[in-house]
């Protein structure tokens, strides 16, 4: 099965802004990492990755997996998003990394802006992006990145992966794929695919 393209359900910062906002009012945030519904996904990133490899997450959201990475004494150096509120948490359940946590939109970076980090974390957010590729083709060659998408589809999801292979699939001609894996979301039906692969060799342009 392909992809499925959603593309006019993108949404801008202030839509998330208000979906965090909200979560939070009705107490739906936890701050323990533990007690996400993601947790399980997570802990797969946490065995892929080497304890000395500095991090980069993109669409980091709230902070949890980054609390979650900075607990098991990974080098979380730093995670973007452009939701200010969902920052703004991020920082309050990590008061000793606040300046791992970044208002940014991670279309602003350029290949440049990569090189002090050896892998770049892209959970749940490629979804939600109609620009998935453009934003790994900014990324420099021979750097790690370790991504996540779903199976299922929200009213704010651009596509939707309903297997593995579509993921892979989408996916691979950036990126020289070394392993994969999924991972039921707790209490649910809903998957979640995972990808760890290395950017390909950037072709030159005469």
């Amino acid at each position: 099965m392909s992809v499925e393209e959603r593309k006019s359900n993108e949404k801008p910062a202030k839509h998330y802004n208000k979906i965090f906002h909200d979560k939070l009012v009705r107490g739906d945030m936890p701050d323990n990492p533990s007690a996400s519904g993601y947790a399980a996904g997570w802990r797969i990133v946490l065995r892929w990755l080497r304890n000395d490899e500095r991090i980069l997450d993109l669409g980091c959201g709230c902070g949890l997996f980054g609390k979650l990475a900075l607990n098991k004494g990974k080098n979380y150096v730093r995670g973007i998003d452009f939701s200010r509120v969902a920052i703004k948490r991020a920082r309050q359940i990590n008061p000793k990394h606040v300046d791992c946590f970044k208002v940014a939109d991670f279309f602003s970076l350029h290949t440049k802006d990569y090189e002090d980090f050896d892998v770049v974390i892209i959970l749940e957010a490629l979804e939600h992006v109609v620009n998935d590729l453009k934003l790994l083709e900014t990324m420099p060659e021979g750097i790690r990145v370790i991504l996540s998408v779903p199976s299922f589809g929200k009213g704010y999801h651009v596509r939707v992966f309903p297997t593995l292979g579509s993921a892979i699939q989408r996916y691979e001609p950036l990126l020289e794929i070394k392993q994969a894996a999924s991972r039921i979301r707790r209490m649910s039906k809903f998957k979640f695919w995972f990808i760890d692969g290395l950017r390909r060799k950037i072709e030159s342009r005469t």
